[in-house]
């Protein structure tokens, strides 16, 4: 019987590590453009609906990274080569509305997603501000 014994060890990505946030947007580019997984192609649906280019994928991730990591929700798994082998990265999910395109590249599609996720943050705050009684 053969076993696999790895260590990790886990760190929460802080700004100033750009080194890190860069092993970081590196590993979530290729695992969400895509990977072979027992002989079967497994990558995030978006990205393979709007064929995203991986370095398209990667500056956004990137830029991400880099505009949310002072709020202490990006975490990474290392392995005992000091390699980024997992991510978990979040925000404080502040809803912003941009009301303008903003993606260029094979990401301007994602514009018009955006412009439907805003209409619908505008209805669900109007009516919730209603409900609340609040302006």
């Amino acid at each position: 019987m053969q076993t696999t014994q790895s260590l990790y060890t886990y760190r929460i990505v802080e700004q100033e590590q750009t080194d890190l946030i860069s092993k970081t947007a590196e590993c979530l580019a290729r695992s969400f453009f895509g990977v072979d997984v027992s002989g079967k192609w497994v990558q995030e649906p978006m990205v393979g609906q709007l064929n995203f280019e991986y370095e398209d994928l990667y500056d956004f991730i990137h830029g991400y990274l880099t505009s949310v990591a002072d709020q202490g929700y990006c975490a990474v798994a290392m392995d005992e080569q000091d390699q980024v082998v997992g991510a978990l990265v979040g925000d404080t999910n502040a809803p912003e509305i941009i009301g303008e395109d903003i993606f260029e590249g094979s990401f301007s599609d994602m514009n018009i997603l955006l412009s439907v996720l805003e209409d619908v943050d505008t209805i669900t705050f109007s009516e919730v501000f209603w409900i609340c009684g609040q302006q």
